[in-house]
């Protein structure tokens, strides 16, 4: 009876000390969990600098997004200025949703003071279509930080501004880029759906271009790489009977020969491997050019370009991530030279300990409880 209540007792002591340590370790931050945070902008309070229209928030029956922030700048230089907030010091993956319109303007991005992106083109040459750029990548310490939108120079000056947002960048050996909803520029006027859908269509959206000709391009500097290496790359595209081929570059580097997106048949997905790459961490424009295939039609639709790690660089670069200049401590550490008991293996053994000085009160109570019985 005695060896039975020992062995009850110690089985009991066993369990309360792993809730215990679970507990405890629960408290620890998430350590390399993704996180995702998205600022609406239309639900935003504003500063103006400059005389100018603006309407939050705005909603209209034929937006393609709920509502959105509806400025007209009226000229260059003038800003609309606010204020969002983190609570994690990391890098974050930064991407502006807009509306894009036939009187688009195009803007200027910073935050903290820092240009993010300065060629942020809203116009193109049609009616609302919804549509979002990756604009950047930067280190932003816990608190709030200055967002702020500058009008450049163009022929118009309208933006309808959707939403920002930010994902803590983690590094991954498989990246998937789909064309569809990104900013593009054009080398030549042409028709362009940078977010078309169609019930027939095998996949839920693409990007759906006639360049009318040969040797016209498309680019979008939006492809995030996380981290340094080499990369083997396939194009996922849609194979039809009024399509060209198409020679994809990143960064002006020519990947494999033309893929032929013609058939003589019905919208059918299609995957082809393009060849290896070494790339930088960072972003990355991607070039895709018309090629005559002798069809004499010069369509195209692209649904992913597919990115795979095969091995590190053989020189590799930093990627050039702007920092807050004024974080001169991003622990928030009271005592930089100390490490911080919440983050990394300090906030580990810390968990432990805690679970440790649990389990023994724990432990010292059933022995209490024991004595007394």
């Amino acid at each position: 009876m005695v060896k039975h209540g020992l062995r009850k007792s110690k089985a009991s002591f066993l369990i309360f000390f792993v809730v215990a340590a679970l507990f405890a370790c629960s408290l620890l931050p998430a350590g390399a969990a993704e996180e995702q945070i998205t600022f609406e902008l239309e639900d935003q309070e504003w500063t103006q600098t400059g005389e100018f229209f603006l309407e939050v928030p705005f909603v209209h029956e034929a937006l393609p997004v709920e509502s959105a922030a509806n400025v007209n700048f009226y000229e260059a230089g003038n800003a609309l200025e606010t204020t969002f907030t983190v609570e994690k010091e990391a890098i974050y993956l930064i991407t502006l949703g807009y509306v894009l319109n036939q009187d688009g303007g195009i803007l200027e991005m910073k935050i903290d003071g820092t240009v993010i992106d300065s060629q942020i083109n809203l116009n193109n040459g049609a009616g609302w279509e919804a549509g979002k750029k990756t604009v950047g990548l930067m280190t932003l310490s816990a608190g709030t930080h200055t967002l702020t939108f500058t009008s450049q120079e163009s022929a118009y000056y309208c933006a309808l501004l959707d939403y920002l947002t930010l994902e803590e960048l983690t590094p991954s050996d498989e990246i998937v880029f789909e064309f569809e909803g990104n900013a593009y520029t054009k080398s030549d006027e042409f028709h362009l759906e940078s977010n078309y859908t169609h019930e027939a269509l095998p996949v839920d959206a693409i990007v759906n271009v006639d360049f009318y000709e040969a040797g016209r391009s498309l680019e979008t500097v939006s492809l995030v790489v996380p981290q340094s290496g080499k990369y083997n790359v396939s194009l996922a595209y849609i194979l039809n009977n009024d399509s060209c081929s198409v020679q994809i570059a990143i960064d002006g580097q020519e990947i494999g020969e033309p893929v032929n997106l013609y058939h003589d048949g019905g919208w059918t997905l299609e995957e082809q491997e393009l060849g290896e790459i070494e790339l930088a961490a960072g972003i990355h424009k991607i070039t895709i050019s018309s090629v005559d295939n002798g069809s004499g039609r010069f369509c195209a639709r692209l649904d992913a370009l597919k990115l795979s790690k095969t091995a590190e660089a053989e020189d590799p670069v930093d990627p050039e991530i702007p920092v807050d200049p004024d974080d001169q401590n991003p622990d928030q550490n009271p005592d930089p030279e100390k490490p911080n008991p919440s983050t990394g293996d300090s906030g580990l053994l810390l968990g432990i300990s805690a679970a440790f000085l649990i389990g023994a009160t724990a432990g010292i109570v059933i022995r209490r409880r024991k004595n007394n019985a």
